[in-house]
């Protein structure tokens, strides 16, 4: 049976946009995102920015290779959706959250994206003692808000967690 009603999505405080309105991402990637029933979750901090964010730009796979990460609200999760721009890649989801019915605790995911660029890497490494860092030779995906990040760098096909802000 076809789905008569709109979907019911978590979150609505932190300004979603349709996919249809960010007009600096391609048309197939608004597309896409359209038919998975994405909104693409805003910066609450930034709600007056002119240039909608959480929809960035980068090489977050391989040097020289131009991806999409878009912050995306879906009615069960919120994830950071990749589309890839060449043969490197990761799993295009991480998943940062899963929504279950009626559980009213995610009311205000305050999460942003950001480029991680290697010298970003390596500062929160050395501020924060990890040392295992892979090659870094293109951008990783900062993920999180006011209280703490996470960065997620593409290495050799799957995604690595680094000491991001804290």
């Amino acid at each position: 049976m076809a789905q008569t009603h709109e979907p019911h999505y978590h979150s609505t405080c932190c300004h979603p946009l349709s996919p249809e309105t960010m007009l600096k991402l391609p048309p197939k990637i608004r597309e896409r995102l359209k038919v998975e029933r994405c909104l693409i979750a805003q910066n609450s901090f930034a709600v007056d920015d002119a240039q909608p964010n959480n929809a960035i730009r980068g090489t977050w796979a391989a040097k020289g290779q131009q991806d999409w990460a878009v912050l995306c609200i879906e009615p069960d999760q919120l994830s950071v959706r990749l589309f890839w721009g060449g043969k490197a890649k990761c799993s295009d989801t991480i998943l940062l959250a899963q929504f279950r019915e009626n559980d009213g605790h995610w009311d205000d995911p305050d999460t942003v994206l950001w480029p991680a660029d290697a010298q970003k890497i390596k500062s929160y490494d050395q501020a924060f003692g990890d040392h295992n860092l892979p090659r870094l030779d293109h951008s990783g995906l900062e993920i999180g808000g006011e209280e703490a990040t996470t960065i997620y760098y593409c290495s050799e096909g799957k995604w690595i967690h680094l000491a991001g802000n804290d």
